[in-house]
């Protein structure tokens, strides 16, 4: 462990007092751990930013929350460095935020309903719904040591942190890619990942519902790259794990000049974090979901002069500080449904999804805990 350095925690802890924005990250494959902070002065963040244009410093950290469109999109300049932040007087004006009220954890009886009626509506008419559910717990452990041990326990994933007076806080460790592109050789780069099971049955072929599932993903992100005149390429599908599940991938390649905000509007929410069509999905997902997801399936990522790399905003957690001095952490998890699925296999895969965090932030492997009150005899 200790991936995040002293200094790191101690301009994360000074950040989260002052309600300075900041942000830190690792990309996939790489340890290196990049912090942002922006000026105090700029707490109030950057909205609905030019995603090319508007950076100060080697990086810009965008947040864009679930929902169709950017207006609401959030750019932390690089303004600030580690060593400013720490050396800054605890005594600056602290910036003014309303702390988001956190959400009370699913529960089983209500997502069985909502999981019946879309498997109802999909039987009739085809096409695909991500319903998501939340776990919220409280803990002692600090918001420092949870980044530093998820960040460890996945170095293929995008890890990141961040804090503006918006969202509030948040941490997750992303698997998937939404668009990785570099403008000096207009290369743009992406992935269909949906369908989910037990890691280690790749001998075995995917079933027909997991297949089906990614099948609209991929076909879905093929024609949003077509109608921006892009050729897309797909690869061979290939399990990309994630803790103890792996997903079905294919990656996405192309080649072309683009509008990088023209394309994002297609391409985000995909159907693998919204459903399929996009609209109806929208429609169910805001009816039916009883939790806000603000940042839960939006996108994060980085902006460079030369290059954008956004990922798809999972396995996270927003965290409110407590009047007790410990934590709210708020797991999020979500599974596609259509006209095949059933709500105890639902209910399982995403406890899948939030165990490792979960297991983080309580100490306990946490999937008894995450699939109760379901009575089942899980195959470890």
């Amino acid at each position: 462990n200790d991936m995040i350095s002293a200094s790191t925690q101690q301009a994360i802890n000074k950040c989260l007092r002052l309600g300075i924005p900041f942000a830190v990250f690792a990309f996939p494959g790489k340890n290196d751990i990049h912090f942002i902070a922006g000026n105090v002065s700029d707490a109030d963040d950057n909205i609905a930013a030019d995603i090319f244009n508007d950076i100060s410093g080697e990086y810009g950290f965008v947040i864009n929350p679930f929902g169709i469109g950017h207006e609401n999109r959030i750019v932390i300049s690089g303004s600030m460095s580690e060593f400013e932040i720490i050396n800054m007087p605890d005594s600056v004006d602290k910036c003014d935020y309303c702390p988001i009220t956190p959400d009370e954890s699913t529960d089983y009886d209500s997502y069985k309903s909502q999981i019946e009626r879309i498997v109802d509506w999909h039987k009739t008419y085809g096409g695909k719904t991500v319903l998501s559910r939340i776990v919220s717990i409280e803990s002692c452990k600090s918001p420092a040591d949870v980044i530093d041990s998820y960040f460890s326990e996945f170095p293929n994933c995008f890890r990141h942190a961040y804090f503006t007076s918006k969202t509030g806080f948040w941490i997750g460790a992303t698997p998937e890619l939404l668009l990785d592109y570099t403008l000096s050789s207009n290369t743009a780069i992406t992935m269909s990942l949906a369908g989910t099971r037990k890691a280690g049955d790749s001998a075995a072929d995917w079933d027909g519902k997991n297949t089906r599932e990614h099948d609209i993903v991929t076909d879905y992100i093929c024609e949003a790259f077509m109608r921006n005149g892009l050729n897309p390429e797909v690869s061979l599908g290939q399990q990309l794990p994630f803790g103890e599940i792996e997903h079905l991938c294919h990656v996405i390649t192309a080649q072309g000049a683009v509008d990088v905000d023209r394309l994002l509007l297609d391409l985000s929410p995909t159907p693998a974090v919204c459903g399929y069509p996009r609209a109806h999905a929208l429609n169910m997902i805001t009816s039916m979901e009883k939790h806000r997801r603000t940042c839960y399936g939006g996108y994060i990522g980085v902006i460079q002069p030369d290059k954008k790399r956004l990922f798809v905003n999972l396995r996270c957690a927003s965290v409110t500080e407590l009047p007790n001095s410990g934590f709210l952490y708020t797991l999020y998890g979500g599974g596609g449904i259509t006209a095949e699925s059933n709500s105890e296999s639902e209910w399982i895969e995403t406890a899948y999804k939030m165990s490792r965090l979960y297991r983080i932030i309580t100490g306990d492997n946490g999937l008894a805990s995450l699939i109760y009150p379901l009575n089942t005899n899980l195959r470890d």
